[in-house]
């Protein structure tokens, strides 16, 4: 039984956004808003505003307007219906760009958020006052073909995305296939192997902080371990005029002390993942083929249910 009901979702587009490519380290988009900083400097201010009325009769994970995800097992046995409004999807981005500062290699820098932060205050009045969500905030060093990352980003096993207009952060089935990743901070390197190519490979490395529960003092599982996360991604893409296919391998290794910080512990959990992702497209029908394989081990809160 469906369980939910929009009666009014209205996407205004401030500025055009370009939030996709997940694995890409090229800028953020030719739209928005450019204000120039100085000789080869330039902030690109862009964004959008996501304001939806909604009446659900049953209550949802993750929340129940704009982050409603799935159906909790629990729901109310009468007087079901209440209508309520959502705006925190709105969000905003600002891009940095400058000159070359040593030889070719040129600074940028992102800073992106939406408003799916804890809200400000207790009702009647907290869920008017939605608080920042930090997205991205990163500086790059690049020279085209390489560039290296420094920040909160997202990590190199977060592949293909579904896509809905009024759940932009949280598109309704994901998960559904195994799809994991998140962002994170981190280090990380994009390095074209071979620019110019009829068919091009890239090749992404990240070393990003750990991630699981809480083991106690506030200090999550892949905290305690002491040691990041690692993953490597190979990235083919090949165009022709007709037809076009991508695909990628990635690769994941982590490590998670499930006792707390100051606990003697034997040996940690090791979490590994592994995912391959073919797609073709073909001009003027789209998507034609894709597919994909995926095995994981031991990875947790990683392996769960999570987006925006």
């Amino acid at each position: 039984m469906r369980m939910r009901l929009a009666w009014v979702s209205v996407l205004v587009v401030v500025g055009l956004v370009a939030l996709g490519g997940a694995q890409s380290a090229a800028a953020q988009g030719a739209g928005g808003q450019v204000v120039k900083l100085g000789e080869g400097e330039t902030l690109t201010i862009s964004g959008f505003i996501n304001s939806t009325w909604f009446m659900n009769n049953g209550f949802f994970g993750f929340g129940n307007g704009q982050n409603a995800e799935f159906a909790n097992p629990v729901q109310p046995a009468t007087d079901k219906t209440y209508l309520d409004g959502d705006v925190r999807n709105t969000r905003i981005n600002f891009t940095f760009s400058g000159s070359p500062v040593m030889g070719k290699w040129s600074p940028r820098a992102t800073l992106e958020a939406d408003f799916f932060g804890f809200n400000g205050g207790a009702l009647p009045f907290g869920d008017e006052q939605p608080i920042l969500r930090i997205r991205f905030a990163y500086a790059d060093l690049t020279n085209g073909p390489t560039t290296l990352r420094i920040g909160q980003f997202w990590s190199p096993l977060f592949g293909e995305v579904p896509v809905s207009v009024t759940h932009l952060a949280f598109p309704l089935g994901y998960g559904a296939t195994g799809m994991i990743g998140w962002r994170y901070p981190g280090i990380f390197l994009y390095h074209d192997l071979n620019p110019g190519k009829p068919t091009t490979v890239q090749l992404v490395l990240a070393a990003m902080e750990g991630n699981g529960p809480d083991v106690g003092g506030g200090i999550g599982s892949g905290e305690a371990s002491a040691t990041p996360q690692f993953e490597a991604r190979l990235n083919f893409a090949h165009r022709k005029p007709n037809f076009s296919w991508s695909a990628y391998v990635v690769g994941h290794v982590d490590s998670k002390d499930t006792t707390a910080v100051g606990v003697a512990t034997g040996n940690n959990l090791t979490g590994t993942g592994f995912e391959a992702h073919p797609a073709g497209q073909r001009e003027g029908l789209g998507h034609v083929g894709t597919g994909g394989i995926r095995a994981h081990a031991a990875l947790g809160r990683l392996a769960l249910l999570r987006h925006g």
